[in-house]
């Protein structure tokens, strides 16, 4: 199994939808045993709308949402890709980044 560590950031600005404000975060995923990781799981920081409401990134190419899925299974919301990724494909050769841009209520 593969071990993943991540790292992440948060920003909010103002919204423009009513009572909407706006989540970005970013995670770098690297790998330390055998790619490829079939299965990773990142925490969110705040419960989106809704899961066509997102906008998420993986390595610069925006994913269509029958790629991922945003679930809360107890420990707080998380998107979880549904395809293999190898960090070592990546654009700097040693992680994967993914980003998602969401609204939430505040």
């Amino acid at each position: 199994m593969a071990l993943i560590q991540s790292s992440g950031g948060t920003g909010t600005s103002g919204g423009g939808g009513g009572s909407y404000d706006w989540a970005y975060e970013s995670f770098e995923i690297t790998v330390s045993a055998s790619p490829p990781v079939t299965y990773v799981s990142l925490p969110l920081n705040f419960e989106p709308v809704g899961i066509y409401s997102a906008m998420v990134w993986s390595e610069g190419q925006f994913l269509h949402p029958a790629e991922y899925v945003i679930e809360d299974i107890g420990a707080g919301p998380t998107i979880r890709l549904l395809f293999p990724i190898d960090p070592t494909m990546g654009a700097n050769g040693t992680s994967w980044l993914v980003s998602i841009q969401y609204p939430y209520i505040p």
